[in-house]
């Protein structure tokens, strides 16, 4: 996997980040299966089973850092598996080898997965480095929150070359 958000908060490579190479290919194509007790169905590509009676667990894609990510960070990765612009995204960034140019062209054909993607590449980065080579190990609150808070005015911007700059330029 790549590196997945960079001081500027962007996403590159193996799902998402910016100068490593390597590919996200997920091992199963879009489904979704019936959790256990206390569980809602799965979203598109997940299978959630209920943990405890309350938590859902989304699928891993096959390898340890999304095995992390799925138990770590359950609430983000869920959300992104149920957002089709978010695994997409992850796909398109795989598929970059760390180009920033065709990175930024994957936000723009993918805006509205943007801040799902940057929420798990935080997440990854902060718990899951030992299994995750990708991540943002520099996200702070304040990224966390505007990625939460105002995701959909934070896809719109990075979604643009010329904002995307801005914002790292701001960072």
């Amino acid at each position: 996997m790549g590196s997945v958000v960079g001081a500027g908060g962007h996403a590159a490579a193996n799902g998402v980040g910016g100068t490593s190479s390597g590919g996200l290919t997920p091992s199963a194509g879009p489904g979704s299966g019936a959790g256990g007790p206390g569980s809602g169905a799965g979203g598109p590509g997940s299978g959630q089973a209920g943990v405890g009676g309350s938590e859902m667990i989304c699928a891993p894609l096959g390898d340890p850092c999304t095995e992390c990510i799925s138990q770590s960070c359950a609430g983000d990765w869920c959300d992104c598996q149920g957002n089709t612009e978010c695994m997409s995204l992850f796909n398109c960034f795989g598929s970059c080898n760390g180009d920033e140019a065709c990175n930024q062209t994957c936000m723009t054909q993918n805006e509205g997965g943007i801040s799902n993607v940057l929420l798990v590449s935080g997440c990854a980065g902060t718990v899951c480095d030992a299994s995750c080579w990708w991540g943002a190990d520099d996200f702070t609150p304040c990224q966390e929150c505007i990625y939460k808070d105002c995701g959909t005015e934070m896809n719109s911007c990075l979604a643009q070359p010329d904002c995307s700059k801005l914002w790292d330029c701001l960072q």
